[in-house]
């Protein structure tokens, strides 16, 4: 078998062992982790739905997350609709050393649903 350290393990803030738990972000990570690729369900739905499409032109390529719109309810704590699972995919693909960068494309509607939902609470 080939021994694959855990994400945890790898990632700068949460591999740190003498931090204490007073530090907000190494919590935040550890939630994520425990929450997301590292939790008991694996974020199973997400990988088995994720859609890879490569950009022509370069050597990259774009992962499509929920490409029928998000899973069934019972399936939504493995799935790209959890956020753990998504942030944690994030975090797993800017340890590899072969990742040169990873970005991030949401619609713009959504920033504008957020802030005229902001915009209500005034």
């Amino acid at each position: 078998t080939i021994d694959i350290p855990s994400l945890s393990d790898v990632f700068s803030l949460t591999a740190i062992t003498t931090a204490t738990s007073d530090n907000q972000r190494i919590r935040f990570w550890r939630e994520v982790f425990k929450n997301g690729i590292e939790s008991k369900h694996v974020c199973n739905t997400m990988f088995s739905t994720l859609f890879v499409k490569a950009r022509s032109g370069n050597y990259s390529f774009e992962l499509v997350l929920n490409p029928m719109d998000g899973p069934p309810a019972e399936e939504y704590e493995s799935s790209a609709s959890n956020p753990n699972c998504v942030a944690s995919l994030v975090a797993a693909l800017s340890v590899h050393p072969y990742v040169l960068s990873v970005k991030a494309n949401f619609p713009t509607y959504h920033g504008w649903n957020v802030a005229q939902l902001m915009d209500s609470f005034k």
